[in-house]
């Protein structure tokens, strides 16, 4: 990985680089050509560095995939929903980046200062968070029992 701030890229990402569609890109890591990290079974995390033919340290670059969480655990750090965690993203409120069409990959320190902030400055309106419960509505689905 170069030096600086870097950070792993998405599919559609290595995709546009290479210039090649997603599907060549997916088949690239199935058979072993480029080496991808799995975020937690949405998505995968893939070197710049690599995509562009460059020199990478593995290594290096699998300690900067662990600091990448998917939005289900950002929702648990930061007691919100999935829609209210997308939302930060994408106003750059917390750091992250669109894994593909659904899964975002969301920095695990980026959550963690959000909510010390939020926990540090006191609530000037609205309804507090509740920070006992999980919110992410996938997580919590009630088992109901279907009506025969």
């Amino acid at each position: 990985m170069s030096k600086g701030k870097s950070r792993p890229i998405s599919v559609i990402e290595a995709a546009d680089i290479r210039g090649v569609s997603t599907v060549a890109i997916l088949k690239g890591i199935a058979v072993g050509r480029f080496h991808a990290e799995e975020l937690s079974n949405k998505g995968w995390l893939l070197s710049e560095d690599e995509m562009r033919g460059k020199k990478f340290d593995k290594m290096a670059f699998i300690r900067e995939c662990r600091k990448w969480i998917c939005v289900p655990d950002a929702c648990d750090i930061m007691c919100k929903t999935d829609a209210a965690v997308i939302r930060d993203v994408k106003s750059g409120r917390v750091e992250g980046f669109r894994l593909n069409g659904r899964a975002w990959a969301v920095l695990k320190t980026s959550a963690e200062e959000e909510i010390k902030e939020y926990l540090a400055s006191p609530q000037l309106r609205g309804r507090p968070r509740d920070l006992t419960q999980n919110k992410n509505p996938r997580r919590n689905k009630r088992k109901t029992k279907k009506k025969v």
